[in-house]
């Protein structure tokens, strides 16, 4: 069971990859979000419709064949509605949300989220990791009464082990690191934590020296007004 939760949550965080090389922030990964399909041989009109979505979003056009890789997986991140276009290089955009409210749903949102502050590509790893979580135990590491009980636990409560023998499986630790609180501890990227999952497949991998890891493109910094400053938030 572990090495199938790994399987899904690897070509999962190969989508998610994609997604973080545009500069698209998902912010709401949860199951309702991952779909498994069959893998098609072609895809009739996709390359038209990825260049009209690329124009609409004001973000780079991806090359033709790259969208057919990421389309035809049968692991697949769907319902960017949350998504978040991030400013990377020359590229700036407008705001999907308005400043200071939360987005996300909350058993599977990061602390920072929950805080309402200056997202990176490390929210979603933690979305991610959560996912892992509920594949392995069959429920979320947080429960409550209302969206905002649960959004305080990611806040300040301490991630639950997983259940029975999986407390102690390596497997463990990569959930863990994934969901630490302070994002600058946790996987820097999709990439660094899919590496994880993949020595954890195989157990020889541990011996060798992980790869280098393409970091996504880089968040253009916000200007901060008085109120940003005070509060540790940017609009």
């Amino acid at each position: 069971r572990v090495d199938e939760a790994c399987s899904v949550v690897i070509r999962m965080l190969e989508s998610l990859g994609e997604a973080h090389n545009l500069g698209i922030l998902h912010r709401d990964l949860k199951p309702d979000n991952i779909i498994i399909v069959a893998k098609t041989s072609t895809l009739s009109k996709m390359d038209f419709y990825a260049d009209r979505l690329s124009k609409a979003l004001g973000i780079p056009q991806t090359n033709h064949q790259s969208w057919r890789d990421l389309t035809q997986r049968n692991i697949k991140v769907v319902d960017f509605g949350l998504g978040k276009i991030l400013e990377i290089g020359e590229r700036r955009t407008k705001a999907l949300t308005i400043a200071g409210t939360v987005a996300g749903t909350a058993h599977y949102m990061s602390p920072e989220q929950a805080k309402c502050i200056d997202l990176d590509y490390r929210a979603d790893v933690y979305g991610a990791s959560i996912l892992l979580y509920k594949l392995l135990s069959g429920k979320e590491p947080f429960v409550g009464k209302s969206a905002m009980a649960v959004a305080m636990q990611h806040i300040s409560s301490t991630m639950p082990p997983l259940p029975g023998k999986l407390a102690t499986h390596p497997i463990q630790s990569v959930i863990f690191r994934g969901t630490l609180k302070d994002r600058e501890e946790r996987y820097a990227s999709v990439a660094e934590m899919q590496w994880a999952l993949h020595c954890i497949l195989d157990p020889k991998l541990y011996n060798e020296t992980a790869p280098h890891f393409d970091s996504p493109p880089e968040i253009r910094a916000k200007r901060r007004g008085l109120f940003a400053r005070l509060f540790g938030r940017r609009y």
